[in-house]
């Protein structure tokens, strides 16, 4: 059966799966200045921040095959299929109106990727090209110059993975929003719903000469720019940096700044779940804080001064992958214990 996933036919148990894939809930928490007055008149030397959230979408998504041998699969995906709010797990009203949604909607996805015994089950859907290009850059990525390029062959789209992983082996996923390609680094063993797996966190990508510094300055560990990736009006010209939520794992020294913020694994952590025999994913958060990126001001006015050079965090999101199915959990388990017992009679025998 491992053969037939990699071979990925229609019978595939992942198939449907697949195909409506990613799907889950886009959870938004915003940052609020509870002390702007008085941050502005000096009574206050740091920034005073309250979370308002979440605010909640559903999220269905679609992967349409455009062409398909047996040694490669082409197809488009759709990450914003349906995007619907969910007023009664949101604590405010709709923020993301229809013009934001569009701009993503419009962006082209094609992938092509490896599937069959050609390449090695351990290549199995990692990524050949997007849109044709192996290297590629900025937010509508096109092929643009080698200090900016980003090489995405090898890497994964996050939506399928080789069976038979094991604790070393290489993982990276294309972070289109980010213009990035994310590095996955395995972290411990956990059981969900009676799956083993392994879980990986994202790690910082490596940056190329166009991410590299904010106003001549190198950004401070685990944070990165995006303002030369999203090409979008509000933020043309704004550095904006993407860090974990609450600046957790960053080597910034927020709390000389700040007050309101409590970086923890538990809520804050990006990562991926997945079961090692197939390579499925059984759980998912993935989790980015967008930041500004303040110059210098000390040539403003007096209030905005102590403002000068900060980092300063403006929402964070969430996105929470969608339970399995019980007949998805159900294959995988006969999957991996099945295969497993096998090995282990193979050894005795051997």
């Amino acid at each position: 059966m491992i053969k037939e996933y990699v071979k990925f036919k229609d019978s595939v148990f992942t198939m449907d799966r697949w195909i409506n894939s990613p799907s889950g809930k886009l959870k938004i928490y915003l940052f609020n200045v509870t002390n702007a007055e008085e941050l502005l008149s000096g009574r206050d030397e740091k920034v005073h921040l309250e979370q308002i959230g979440p605010i909640t979408y559903k999220i269905n998504s679609h992967n349409y095959i455009i062409n398909r041998t047996k040694d490669s699969l082409t197809y488009r995906k759709d990450p914003y299929r349906n995007f619907n709010f969910m007023p009664f797990e949101s604590i405010s009203p709709d923020i993301l109106n229809n013009t934001i949604v569009q701009l993503y909607l419009r962006i082209n996805q094609v992938f092509t990727v490896n599937i069959g015994m050609k390449h090695g089950m351990e290549n199995f859907f990692r990524i050949q090209t997007f849109k044709g290009e192996r290297l590629i850059s900025s937010f509508d990525w096109t092929s643009v110059s080698d200090d900016c390029a980003i090489n995405v062959q090898g890497a994964f789209d996050n939506s399928l993975f080789p069976p038979f992983i094991t604790k070393n082996t290489s993982l990276n996923i294309m972070a289109f929003q980010l213009c990035r390609v994310i590095p996955l680094q395995y972290q411990r063993e956990e059981i969900l719903h009676g799956l083993h797996g392994y879980r990986y966190v994202l790690m910082p990508p490596k940056e190329t000469k166009c991410f590299s510094k904010v106003y001549g300055e190198t950004l401070p560990k685990d944070m990165f720019d995006i303002s030369n990736c999203v090409r979008m009006p509000w933020l043309e010209k704004v550095p904006t940096a993407f860090s974990a939520p609450h600046f957790y794992g960053s080597s910034y020294n927020w709390s000389e700044h700040f007050e309101g913020l409590n970086p923890n694994a538990e809520e804050h952590e990006p990562f991926i779940l997945l079961e090692p025999t197939t390579g499925v994913k059984i759980n998912e958060r993935i989790r980015f804080q967008s930041n500004t990126i303040l110059p210098d001001l000390r040539n403003m006015y007096n209030g905005l001064q102590r403002l000068s050079n900060k980092i300063v965090p403006n929402f964070w999101y969430e996105f929470e992958m969608d339970e399995l199915p019980f007949n998805v959990r159900f294959i995988i388990f006969l999957n991996a214990y099945a295969i497993k017992d096998i090995f282990q009679k193979m050894l005795l025998i051997g």
